[in-house]
């Protein structure tokens, strides 16, 4: 049964990462940011995943895997929810690397 919460929570976690994407290049065409822009957003969420594959193992070693877990959802959540905020290419860039990060740790 444990691993069925398992499985469940990383396809959730993929999902809801999987959906950013998209939207983030709809929402910056919307928003008149340019090609390059909006595939810097694209690559930044890859460097925040390579960042979040070399920087988990040291949190969870050095404040245990509940906190790093609960860390890491919460740099996910904060990441999503602040895209309608923050209105800037750069910002977003920043985001979606802390949720690349989050997507890898959590």
């Amino acid at each position: 049964m444990s691993f069925a919460a398992l499985f469940l929570s990383v396809a959730l976690v993929q999902l809801g990462s999987g959906v950013l994407g998209p939207l983030d290049a709809l929402a910056g065409r919307a928003l008149m940011f340019t090609s390059a822009e909006i595939g810097f957003l694209g690559s930044a969420h890859f460097l925040g995943f390579f960042i979040g594959c070399w920087a988990t193992p040291r949190l969870m070693g050095g404040v245990g895997h509940s906190r790093a877990f609960a860390a890491l959802a919460a740099i996910g959540a904060i990441s999503a929810l602040l895209h309608p905020v923050l209105e800037h290419p750069i910002a977003w860039a920043v985001l979606r690397v802390g949720s690349g990060v989050a997507v890898a740790g959590a």
